[in-house]
């Protein structure tokens, strides 16, 4: 059923090759500039979860981020050796899609031939979205390797009918799921790849529909499917963390497009050259297009249906399709090649200089929603001895757990219990009485507002504390503004005569 994956005639350097340089290309380019972006909202939730005991880290999940256990926990060794800086955390997000990028790059050769494979991985490397997730310190990366890996031992399973690799696909697919749960998609998709395989006959003329394959797919999903199942459950008292999240409409599936594609200028380059490679697949009956379509299409779809009557799709939860893509654009690539080879070289031109600009944006500091790093220099440059901070909502203390350092200095005059004793990321406030006793005892107070208030369901807490700070004798001395939000600094004024 699959193409011959015998080594190539140059041999085994030749035949290694193709996997290893994709990597090594995505290596390049996810290391190239990685502290460049600051961390973001996201990213300091797995700074602050990271530097906890994982005593600590447990308590936090019985209120909060369940559906990311998997993920801070295999994070936490690595961490705990490393550090929680930006290149720290961001590493394993970098090695992982390097991984990834080999996997592609090994899924083409086995499902098409070596030049498919190579392209495909390739491009994969190449992607401003896989870039941007290769630079961030959360699961996606890891989330878009594992996906690679079941697909490849699904694959290898399908070929080979051995239980061995069903095994390995079993134990991906239950990592894959509780890394992230919208992750096991891919699965219903595999399903289907599956069936579409079973419809066939290899050049024998046996049967693809062999009973014992079946069983052996069906046996890992539904482990698979049980662990999903039970981490769902156990998460659902925890649905509000996704509850500000928007039902889809067109612009959010122009937006799919871009990111599956890379970015704004790329979808007619991206998407004729992805059209061109399944259809080509497809009519000399390859195996690329029943294990590509499936998986581009499938995930997406089905949270995008299921977002119209509860909102829960972002473009994140899918980044583990992005290898599907690559895939199809791989095989586009070859199918030109085939035909002109320089038309070849020029539609890797443009597409290069195309993606050089995006590339170069995705390190900018503020090119994630928030520039908290910006925040924390503010205070670092500003802040006094003695100074203390009003966080408008409890929310912002999570903010601040990214750049810890800036704001340990400072007197937290909203809090009343720490994050880590809380057992969450935000901590337990202090009464307003108390608010306005402990401003009262300050001459300088830094007041933090954030993009996630403008939203607020309840915008009670920012009014009411903005209220408490002007009403104690305070005023603005200044503001400095940065991508996500603000810090004003109020100052007690001298009585005249003084």
């Amino acid at each position: 059923m699959m193409a011959d994956t015998g080594r190539a005639p140059a041999g085994r350097a030749a035949y290694w090759s193709v996997p290893l340089i994709p990597a090594l290309l995505t290596l390049a380019i996810s290391v190239t500039g990685i502290s460049g972006a600051s961390f973001w909202l996201d990213e300091a939730a797995t700074v602050g979860m990271t530097r906890r005991s994982v005593g600590e880290m447990v308590r936090v999940f019985d209120t909060l981020d369940l559906v990311h256990a998997c993920y801070y926990l295999l994070l936490k060794p690595w961490a705990a050796v490393f550090g929680t800086g930006e290149v720290a955390l961001r590493m394993p997000s970098a090695l992982a899609m390097a991984g990834a990028a080999a996997g592609v790059a090994a899924l083409g050769r086995r499902c098409a031939d070596p030049v498919t494979g190579l392209l495909s991985g390739s491009v994969f490397a190449g992607c401003s979205t896989v870039t941007r997730f290769a630079q961030e310190a959360r699961s996606p990366a890891l989330v878009t390797l594992v996906a690679v890996l079941a697909t490849y031992l699904l694959v290898r399973g399908v070929d080979g009918r051995r239980r061995r690799w069903f095994a390995g696909y079993g134990l991906a697919v239950v990592l894959l799921g509780t890394l992230h749960l919208y992750a096991a998609l891919l699965i219903p998709a595999h399903g289907v790849t599956l069936f579409w395989l079973s419809r066939r006959r290899d050049p024998n003329g046996r049967n693809g529909s062999d009973a014992a394959l079946w069983r052996s797919w069906a046996a890992a999903a539904s482990v698979a499917v049980v662990a999903v199942g039970a981490l769902a459950w156990a998460a659902r008292a925890q649905q509000d963390q996704v509850s500000w999240i928007t039902a889809p409409n067109g612009r959010t599936l122009l937006a799919l497009v871009r990111f599956l594609s890379g970015g704004p200028p790329l979808p007619p380059i991206v998407m004729a050259l992805a059209v061109a490679g399944l259809v080509a697949a497809a009519v000399r009956r390859g195996v690329l297009t029943p294990v590509v379509l499936p998986w581009l299409v499938l995930p997406p779809a089905t949270l995008l249906l299921f977002s119209l009557a509860r909102p829960v799709f972002l473009q994140r939860y899918v980044t583990f399709c992005l290898p599907a893509m690559a895939l199809a654009v791989g095989a586009g690539l070859a199918w030109l090649a085939r035909r002109n080879r320089p038309a070849v070289v020029g539609v890797l031109a443009l597409v290069t200089v195309l993606t050089v600009p995006l590339q170069r944006d995705l390190r900018e500091q503020d090119s994630r929603p928030d520039d908290l790093r910006a925040a924390a220099d503010v205070l670092r440059l500003h802040a006094r001895p003695g100074d203390g901070i009003v966080f408008l909502d409890p929310i912002l203390r999570w903010d601040a757990a990214a750049y810890p350092d800036a704001y340990r200095p400072l007197a937290d005059l909203t809090l009343e219990t720490d994050p880590v004793t809380a057992g969450d990321l935000k901590g337990v406030d202090a009464s307003p009485s108390v608010l306005r006793s402990r401003l009262s005892g300050v001459n300088r107070v830094w007041v933090m507002n954030d993009r996630s208030l403008r939203n607020a369901s309840d915008p009670s807490t920012a009014r009411d504390r903005w209220t408490a700070v002007t009403a104690s004798g305070l005023r603005r001395s200044g503001v400095w503004r940065y991508r996500g939000g603000s810090l004003t600094l109020m100052v007690r004024r001298a009585a005249p005569g003084r």
